[in-house]
């Protein structure tokens, strides 16, 4: 009988050796566990950061591409405009030029140093004068100088830039034709479309 209570309570105290040893088992598992979720979830928040990161640096990029495509395509038509409205304007000043001088026979044509001069003769008390517009080093410029004086370009004012200015005198129809096209002038004083000397 002593034997069989030995052999029970050793039995017992094995069984409570075993779940004993059995609760730090499972909880190592457990700890394991949380450790992995754990990290999981860290990489998880990362991945998240880093997608989010990402996603705002192409967002980003793509409005800069965006703002520069504009800025270059606002600047490329202000520039357009700029221009045509510079090149409107000469021939407007042009026109103008021709009706302030609307007198008998002031409508000349000259000698400039790479063609034909549009010239509007002014007759006063102190003498004649010339105001001569011609071309020159790809400028329509402007000269204002006492008839029949050589021609001074490097002293001339610059009005615009083109490669091409001509006129015709037809009766009392002045065609003026820059780079920007043709205008026409008509006067009400008679023109006979002479020579006006001058050197070049």
């Amino acid at each position: 009988m002593i034997f069989g209570a030995d052999k029970q309570q050793q039995m017992t105290l094995d069984e409570q050796g075993l779940t004993s040893l059995g609760a730090p088992v499972h909880e190592d598992i457990v700890d394991q566990e949380r450790e992995n979720i754990a990290e999981t979830s860290a990489r998880i928040r990362h991945s998240n950061r880093t997608f989010t990161l990402i996603l705002f640096l192409l967002i980003s990029i793509s409005l800069l591409v965006v703002m520069f495509v504009g800025v270059s395509s606002y600047k490329s038509l202000v520039a357009s405009r700029a221009e045509n409205q510079q090149t409107r304007l000469i021939t407007t000043l042009l026109a103008t030029n021709v009706r302030m001088g609307d007198e008998a026979n002031a409508v000349q044509v000259g000698k400039g140093p790479e063609g034909e001069a549009l010239v509007l003769v002014e007759r006063t008390s102190a003498g004649t004068y010339e105001t001569r517009f011609y071309l020159y080093n790809g400028y329509i410029v402007q000269e204002y100088a006492v008839a029949g004086s050589n021609y001074q370009p490097g002293g001339a004012t610059q009005l615009a830039q083109s490669k091409h200015f001509s006129f015709q005198l037809e009766g009392n129809l002045v065609k003026i034709t820059t780079d920007s096209g043709t205008t026409q002038v008509a006067l009400r004083s008679s023109q006979n479309a002479s020579d006006v000397e001058g050197g070049a």
